[in-house]
């Protein structure tokens, strides 16, 4: 047998196959789902950035909304208080407590606003429309 085999031609070692012998559309098949999450995964992580952002101005919203309920809190306690409403019988009112002398200052600015009410309730008495055509053509 031997004998036989010298006369047989002696064959190439085959080499391995650069390319791998499945079928192609397996391989697009698998890159399309793998493309495809993908796009959720990274659809998915901008969803979740933007909730967070939008948390994040929630909060600050509602750490205003309670600075703001604070104050007003507080300003309400204090038109509650008897030095508010002495205060404003004060000053609004012109009120005083027994005993004190209260004192009258002219304001800055009084003076000027006391002349305008004076030129006002003395009107300057209007032209008629004769007397306004005569000045307009003979007293430039």
């Amino acid at each position: 047998m031997k004998f036989f085999n010298i006369f047989k031609r002696k064959r190439k070692p085959k080499k391995a196959p650069v390319i791998d012998k499945r079928p192609i559309w397996i391989v697009l098949i698998l890159l399309l789902v793998a493309g495809y999450l993908i796009f959720i995964f990274s659809r998915s992580l901008w969803r979740n950035y933007e909730i967070n952002k939008e948390l994040l101005n929630l909060e600050a919203q509602i750490d205003s909304s309670k600075m703001r309920q604070d104050y007003l809190t507080n300003l309400v306690s204090y038109y509650g208080t008897k030095s508010f409403t002495e205060k404003e019988a004060r000053g609004k009112l012109g009120l005083k407590k027994e005993g004190e002398t209260v004192l009258a200052l002219p304001r800055k600015g009084a003076v000027e606003k006391k002349q305008e009410i004076i030129e006002e309730s003395n009107p300057v008495p209007e032209k008629t429309n004769a007397e306004k055509w005569w000045k307009f053509f003979f007293k430039r």
